[in-house]
């Protein structure tokens, strides 16, 4: 009899009712992007894209609904299974909404107070985008959608988003074309090195949670 290789091409395959649950959480992650998403365009109109909150749960958005449609049709043909593909693009959707839930986190911690919960987590899209998202996208991904073991080359792709993020956002304030829209991207009104620091933190923070999730992920499949 052959053993099977965790990393063969079955290693994403799931449980039937793992499955369809995945699919209902995908689903409802669309549903709940889909109504952020009209919050803030009517809020914010083409600003909207130059926020790291929005483009992380834009990208949530897409591949949930990709995760759907694809789900769909494998499980009703039984197959219980999506395209690698999808999964580890699902993978770069939870980092970058973690990165943006503990981002908004960070700041009610450290300064904001607790006036400011209802505007960082309950107000407009906030109970989308900064709360509900990210921490169900979290749930889907790490119980429900695959067992495919990640590997630590996946970490980097997983911080794709935040790393162009920093690239562009750096660039524009630098050309002043930008201003924030973060305070930590003022290149102008912080030292050179407090600059310089916060896109390692950010950027490091990123790679983290992409390990953690990678860790967490991986153990439950020993």
């Amino acid at each position: 009899m052959k053993n099977s290789s965790p990393n063969n091409c079955k290693s994403n395959i799931v449980s039937e009712k793992t499955f369809l649950a995945s699919i209902v959480l995908n689903a409802i992650l669309v549903i709940l992007g889909i109504i952020g998403l009209t919050i803030t365009i009517g809020q914010q109109g083409a600003e909207l894209f130059s926020k790291y909150t929005n483009l992380s749960n834009m990208l949530s958005l897409l591949f949930s609904l990709l995760y759907l449609i694809f789900g769909i049709i494998a499980f009703a043909k039984k197959r219980f299974e999506i395209p690698k593909i999808i999964l580890l693009f699902r993978f770069l959707a939870v980092v970058s909404l973690m990165v943006t839930f503990f981002v908004v986190m960070a700041g009610f911690i450290s300064g904001w107070g607790v006036d400011s919960f209802s505007w960082a987590f309950i107000d407009n899209s906030a109970l989308e985008f900064h709360l509900i998202c990210p921490i169900l996208s979290l749930i889907s991904f790490l119980f429900f959608e695959t067992t495919m073991r990640l590997k630590f080359r996946h970490i980097l792709f997983s911080s794709l988003l935040t790393y162009v993020y920093t690239v562009i956002s750096v660039t524009l304030n630098i050309l002043k074309i930008w201003h924030g829209p973060y305070p930590f991207l003022y290149v102008y009104e912080q030292p050179f090195l407090m600059s310089v620091l916060w896109v390692v933190v950010i950027n490091g923070g990123s790679m983290l949670i992409g390990f953690l999730i990678l860790i967490i992920k991986n153990r439950r499949l020993s």
